[in-house]
């Protein structure tokens, strides 16, 4: 007889390329926006409309730049360090699904079910499209590959319970 062919689950590499892609991007951005540390933000913005050719006269162009104007270091600071947080997180379940934990799975499993609310609202208010669709159908799908496949995350062994 042969020997059995091992599970080689394609979804769950899929998963974990995303948590460690996600975790990777997340530490760019935070080194990202640290760049714009005591930068004037509303000039940038002003810049940045005019090479865009956005009239700067407009109402919600006006808005945008007095909004920029608001941002200090505290806020830039604050959303690396969400960003950098995020990072962890993501490399952290990426790494539990890598080494086929428990954990990792549930970590997964509750990080990813905590944004589809967000996700929906964000559908609600900005008009339905079909990549916020996409999105919303991966998220629910991870979440139910991880919770099915139970099978296929070490689980600790009790103490006495050993089968012969």
């Amino acid at each position: 007889m042969s020997a059995p062919v091992k599970k080689r689950p394609l979804f769950l590499k899929l998963i974990i390329l995303h948590r460690f892609s996600a975790g990777s991007l997340e530490v760019v951005l935070g080194f990202w926006v640290l760049k714009y540390l005591d930068k004037n933000i509303d000039e940038l913005l002003i810049k940045m409309c005019n090479y865009m050719d956005f009239n700067l006269t407009n109402h919600y162009v006006q808005y945008l730049v007095d909004r920029a104007s608001l941002l200090g270091n505290t806020t830039i600071i604050a959303v690396s360090v969400f960003l950098f947080s995020s990072s962890m997180l993501s490399y952290t379940e990426g790494y539990g699904l890598l080494m086929r934990r428990s954990w990792g799975e549930w970590c997964s499993v509750i990080s990813t079910a905590s944004f589809i609310p967000f996700e929906i609202y964000g559908m609600m208010l900005g008009g339905i499209t079909p990549v916020k669709i996409g999105i919303l159908i991966f998220n629910l799908l991870v979440i139910a590959y991880l919770i099915k496949h139970k099978e296929l995350f070490n689980k600790k062994k009790k103490r006495g319970t050993e089968k012969d």
